[in-house]
């Protein structure tokens, strides 16, 4: 005798009890363990003509020399070979001092391009700029080229834009408070984008 009924409507598989296993991790985050933005202005070197054209620049190469028991006037000084540029890197949670990370460097002014230009060394900190988290150095990595031709340009990627790969060192721990004072642990809910 083939099967009653109810056991058609039910068809295979159907009103049977199933369990459906996630990590708290894929759904939330620890409050406290989030990951922090450092950055500081710095001034790249070494470049082959495509530098920054404005007082800004002119004035860091100066600052840059005074340090050096060297004086100059702002006129006698060319800022074709340099540029100022914003350094910025991004923290992970408990991350410690001794760590090296990788950097990103983006032009501020009228530089033409950061190809084959090295960053002196930096000190990047907080937003509120009073605590340096993070020093950097080094020769930046564009992956980026322009060819210009017989009335013809080829530019490839950003010239301005770059990376120095673990060209920063953590200087100082973020500090963090996993644990309330009151002695919870909260969890904040991701924001997904999934559809149900």
């Amino acid at each position: 005798r083939g099967p009653g009924p109810a056991s058609r409507r039910r068809g295979p598989g159907r009103g049977r009890p199933g369990t459906l296993t996630v990590r708290i991790g894929d759904m939330a985050v620890v409050r406290g363990q989030e990951e922090n933005q450092v950055q500081g202005i710095g001034l790249v070197t070494g470049l082959a003509g495509t530098g920054d054209s404005t007082i800004a620049a002119r004035q860091a190469i100066l600052t840059l020399l005074q340090t050096q028991s060297i004086v100059l006037d702002l006129q006698s000084v060319s800022s074709a070979n340099a540029a100022v540029v914003l350094v910025q890197a991004t923290l992970e949670p408990g991350i410690k001092p001794g760590r090296q990370m990788d950097v990103r460097v983006s032009s501020l002014y009228d530089c033409e391009s950061l190809v084959g230009g090295t960053l002196l060394h930096v000190e990047l900190s907080d937003m509120s700029g009073n605590t340096v988290y993070v020093t950097a150095a080094g020769p930046i990595t564009t992956g980026a080229f322009s060819v210009e031709g017989q009335g013809a340009t080829a530019t490839r990627n950003h010239l301005t834009v770059g990376t120095i790969p673990m060209g920063g060192k953590v200087e100082r721990e973020v500090p963090t408070q996993i644990v309330s004072d009151h002695g919870y642990v909260y969890l904040d809910l991701r924001a997904l984008k999934g559809s149900f």
